[in-house]
């Protein structure tokens, strides 16, 4: 599912406030390129994203760390958090008010 998000996310940036991709990477090299496009790095610039993931997520663990870096680069409101236990992510996330509150903030 994560990966969907950050598809949409990428390819749609002015559709979307923000994304909470869990758990799950993208193509940072669609952030690389998109960077080159003036029109879309603004609509990046305009998309927050917020990505969890656990250490366990043996390959999504650093591409979720490679795309927000990306992101970052472009100047994207982009942040990852490390959540220890794989197992409670879902309930981490969306258990408590923090990324509801966050998503309404954008």
């Amino acid at each position: 599912m994560a990966f969907a998000a950050w598809a949409l996310g990428m390819q749609h940036p002015g559709r979307f406030a923000a994304i909470v991709p869990l758990a799950g990477g993208g193509d940072v090299r669609y952030v690389r390129a998109a960077g080159e496009i003036v029109e879309h790095r603004r609509a990046l610039q305009g998309l927050a994203v917020w990505a969890m993931y656990s250490e366990q997520d043996r390959i999504s663990s650093w591409e979720t760390v490679a795309m927000v870096t990306a992101l970052q680069d472009l100047g994207v409101d982009a942040r990852a958090t490390l959540c220890a236990d794989p197992g409670t992510l879902w309930q981490g996330v969306y258990g408590t008010s923090a990324v509801y509150t966050w998503l309404l903030a954008h």
